[in-house]
This record gives structure tokens, sequence and C-alpha cells, in this order.
């Protein structure tokens, strides 16, 4: 796999097959902190969503109107997730409403898989997220981390990372810490500009494990415990939008906090989002379900002291970096007056 000096040196990644016996499966899981399934989805229920979330994305003027062919082309400079003064939430309010985003997170070949691998009662949060990964956007792309500092609750939580578009490495896809899973180690945190604005902090043990990625297309679904370190790596294609969704599950029985069970960012209730939805088996179907709510916790999401002064020359490094991308774009854009 190719190499650069932004991104870590990666494996192949190990694809699994649904034809494998669960022992096989569960093993493998428990050993790399991962399980690949090429292929999984339905082509008509992966297609479905990306067009639904294309066509916002062209409304907002952050893509072009291409045809349906799993890439996505952007027009439109990079933004950090949540940044409200971009327009973000005009674009992502109206994600969070479309029915076809929670429904793919109840797809039964899914939903079976998550059963043989995670546990046979196992159901997805509530909680859905959409991924934008912007082209040339390093500073604030998605840094190692865990998912259990962000959810808390079950050490069993297991996310489905399902991209939407055609993304060979270049573009950004995910990339595993094989085996860091192992022991459940919870690890410290430090200040990043990504989502969620923290990163782990990686012992020695930790650095020595291979990274590994691949290049995904519609329809693959990678699995990972929440104690699994991850992250997105850079998207060097200076075209294209990676975009993907994220579902977490967990078993009947275990514990959950409160966040898990709001639409991502709770800005909009529950009932505003299910207005004119079409099959109501997905509205509040968690009710239906065993849980122990637990309160959220500050202490697995804690920063250093001296995170303050990181913050804030990363903050100004970046929105730097970020006039000289507009002021440059801009300047390809006007016409050339010396040669009319």
């Amino acid at each position: 796999m190719s190499v650069d000096a932004n991104r870590p040196s990666l494996q192949p990644m190990q694809a699994s097959s649904i034809a494998e016996p669960d022992q096989v499966l569960q093993t493998r899981m428990t050993k790399n902190g991962y399980l690949l399934f090429r292929n999984l989805l339905p082509a008509t229920a992966v297609t479905r969503l990306r067009q639904s979330i294309a066509s916002i994305l062209h409304k907002h003027g952050w893509i072009k109107n291409d045809e349906d062919t799993g890439s996505i082309t952007t027009i439109r400079s990079p933004m950090r997730e949540g940044e409200a003064s971009e327009g973000f939430f005009d674009v992502y309010d109206e994600v969070m409403r479309l029915e076809p985003f929670y429904a793919l997170a109840h797809q039964p070949v899914l939903l079976q898989i998550m059963q043989r691998v995670l546990a046979s009662d196992c159901f997805p949060h509530p909680l859905s997220i959409c991924r934008f990964g912007w082209p040339e956007h390093d500073a604030a792309t998605t840094p190692p981390h865990q998912d259990f500092p962000n959810n808390q609750g079950s050490l069993r939580l297991t996310a489905a990372w399902i991209p939407l578009t055609d993304v060979p490495v270049s573009r950004g896809g995910l990339a595993i810490l094989q085996g860091s899973n192992q022991g459940n180690t919870i690890l410290p945190l430090d200040f990043h500009l990504g989502p969620g604005n923290r990163q782990a902090v990686l012992p020695d043990h930790l650095q020595r494990l291979p990274w590994v990625s691949t290049h995904y297309r519609p329809g693959d679904v990678l699995l990972f415990f929440s104690t699994t370190v991850h992250r997105a790596l850079p998207n060097h294609d200076s075209q294209h939008l990676r975009l993907s969704v994220d579902y977490r599950y967990q078993p009947d029985g275990d514990a959950l906090t409160p966040p898990v069970l709001e639409p991502h960012f709770a800005r909009e209730s529950w009932d505003s989002i299910y207005q004119g939805w079409e099959d109501k088996r997905y509205c509040y179907y968690w009710q239906q379900h065993d849980y122990t709510e637990v309160p959220w916790s500050d202490e697995y999401h804690r920063l250093p002291e001296t995170h303050l002064n990181h913050a804030l020359r990363a903050e100004s490094d970046y929105r730097r970096q970020r006039q000289a991308q507009q002021k440059q774009q801009t300047k390809t854009r006007e016409p050339n007056t010396d040669e009319q």
C-alpha cells in the first residue's frame, strides 16, 4: 500500500466471510479488534442513502450534481464537523431527518452478523452519525481514538462503519490499529482539531502494532470494538468527498449513557425527526429493549492541563491555512485578465 508523510505505514486489512463459523469470526474479532465484510449490504439500500444525502449536499452548494457513480465531487472548501459559522448544520440537520439514514442500521443482514459476532439480542443505538471526509483537510481529519470515551456505557459496544462512496486509501478511509483492543484499556487523551477535539495518546506497546486499511467500496461493512484504536486517513483526492456512516450496537441488559439515546448533536427531538416517516418500526424501537442507563462521565473525556495552549496554537495555524487555501481557490477561479 502507498504511504506518505501524513499517513501511517499501512498493512492490508483481512476480509472475513459470512460463510465462516461464528466461533472463527468471534475469535478473529477478539484478536484483531475488527472484522471487514465485503459487499455485505444490499446495493439498493446503500445507493438510496447516498443519493438522498448527495441531493442535500448539492442543494446547499457543497457538491456537483454528478451522475451516481459511487463518487461525490466537492466544489466548496473544507469545514470542520460542527462548524456552525460555515453552514455545517444547514446540511447536517437535513441528513439527520432522513429515514433511510436510520433504516440502514436495521438492515437484516447487518443485524444478523452483529447477532452472530456480538450477541443474539443486540440492538443499534439511536445515535447515528454521518461523516464527511473533505479533501486536503489533514489538520482536522479524525485522529487516532477509541469510541468508548465518547459513548461510554458497555465495553461490549461495537461499531459498524459503512462507506457510502468508493474509498481508495488515497481518499481517506478508516484505518485500524490491529490488536489495540487487547485488555480493554481506556487510553488518556490529548487535544486535536478533528471531530470530538480529542485524540488517544498511544503508549509504546500500541505504537508498535500495525495499522491496517484497505480500498473500501459501497456495501462493505467494517466492525470494531469501542476500545479498538482507529483513525481516518487523510483524503488526498483533490476532488472527491468521502461519505460514510457510523452505527453502534450493544447487547440487551448492558449499560448505556443518555447521549446515545439522542440524535447526533441533539439539535432536534425524535418527534420532529420522525415526521413523515413511512416505516414506524424504526421509531423509538430501543424502548422495546432492556438496558441500564448510567450517567455520562467527564472522567473519560478529560484533557491534560496544558491542552489550552495547544488548542489555541492549533486553531490559529488552522485558520491561517484555511485562509491561504480559500485565497488560492479564489485566485484559481478568477479569469486571467492578462490573456484577454
